[in-house]
């Protein structure tokens, strides 16, 4: 066997013939020469089955990049950059924010690129990855030619492969604050107070299609920075509500650049304020709701998936008889079945009816892999009562 090869179970070679991207470290039988974090993938029989990344340290061991060989890696980055912009520019989304690179799903396992007007902020989730930023820094200034590039590498996951902790700019422009638009809407970015790359731009079409159908007084759930409040337009009331005081401040940033009125913030546990709600008897037209993830793994499933339950139901007591719920999950470890399932649950203890408005999913600049189910992970439902 030549040097940077791994040989792999027929387990994880079944799930590479079935689109999948990840290869753990008990499918991982036989390494040779391993000298660099790319390594090229065979089965017992010696049959290669494509180039991918190498973690060690990680129960991930292999993350497949493709299925035929790679000898060039900044050939390889330059064509899967070029190939992400044209994906995106082709969806035609409304704004000048979007994700660009979207891990395994753009052939780019580990890295994260999102685009906020001319700055792009990046993540480099593992060893391998972190280990090619240099190429991927001068390949997106050649491919997308921006003003600044921003290092946001704070996540725990980095801790797994032992890698520092970073945020600052990388290139150009050196600012840490900066607008962009989306549905003809302005926002203000604070590239270092900010969760992950900066917004939840997956979702981006989901705020679109609320924005549409929300009337009357508005009740935003875990609001973070107000981007649903502002894509609303037919309202008499918004609050806000979120725990983080810094996510309000940038909020009533936004609501003031686009001129919002009739609006207030709340600093408080959602699920309190909910209980504090329901006990003084007020009513919403429509709420939304967008929690974090309950369920990290498995093993929280049936204690997230209560979570979740409870915090719907509330909800649903709240809406006035036509009120509108949109409800979302963005944790993969509940799949669009339990999900649906789970609201059920809970519409069923209010007592009431609901019909289905809309079947809601990641944006599609998050692209999802067919084979790759880990690459679909936000789901939601907009729902009315009766």
């Amino acid at each position: 066997m030549q040097n940077n090869s791994v040989i792999i179970s027929d387990r994880g070679k079944k799930r590479i013939l079935q689109g999948h991207k990840w290869v753990f470290k008990s499918d991982v039988i036989e390494t040779t020469g391993i000298e660099s974090n790319i390594v090229y993938v065979f089965d017992r029989k010696k049959k290669f089955f494509g180039t991918a990344l190498y973690s060690a340290d990680s129960q991930i061991t292999l993350r497949l990049m493709s299925q035929r060989e790679i000898n060039d890696i900044d050939v390889y980055i330059e064509e899967l950059l070029i190939a992400a912009k044209e994906f995106r520019s082709g969806l035609n989304l409304s704004g000048d924010c979007c994700r660009l690179v979207h891990s395994e799903s753009d052939g780019l396992p580990g890295l994260i690129i999102d685009r906020y007007a001319d700055t792009l902020v990046f993540q480099t989730l593992t060893r391998p990855m972190e280990n090619l930023k240099e190429v991927i820094i001068d390949k997106s200034i050649e491919i997308f030619k921006p003003l600044q590039i921003f290092e946001k590498n704070d996540t725990k996951t980095r801790n797994i492969e032992h890698l520092p902790l970073a945020i600052r700019t990388v290139y150009g422009t050196d600012r840490t604050n900066l607008l962009c638009t989306e549905n003809h809407r302005v926002f203000y970015i604070d590239l270092v107070e900010s969760q992950k790359t900066g917004e939840f731009l997956d979702q981006k079409i989901n705020r679109q299609i609320v924005g549409r159908y929300a009337k009357g007084r508005i009740l935003d759930l875990f609001s973070y920075h107000g981007w649903f409040g502002c894509n609303i337009e037919n309202y008499d009331e918004i609050i806000s509500v979120d725990t983080s005081e810094t996510a309000l401040r940038i909020s009533e940033t936004n609501f003031s650049l686009n001129n919002r009125r009739e609006y207030r913030f709340i600093n408080e546990n959602v699920f309190d304020l909910l209980r504090d709600m329901e006990r003084r008897g007020e009513v919403f037209d429509t709420i939304i709701l967008d929690p974090p993830g309950f369920i990290k793994n498995k093993r929280q499933f049936k204690e997230g998936y209560a979570g979740y339950k409870e915090i719907n139901l509330r909800a649903m007591k709240l809406l006035r008889s036509g009120g509108i719920l949109a409800t979302f999950s963005c944790s993969y470890y509940m799949n669009d079945e339990e999900f649906r399932s789970m609201v059920v649950d809970a519409a069923s203890d209010t007592r009431c009816e609901f019909v289905i408005l809309e079947y809601l999913r990641q944006s599609p600049d998050h692209r999802e892999l067919l084979g790759f189910p880990e690459s679909h992970y936000l789901k939601g439902l907009l729902i009315k009562k009766f």
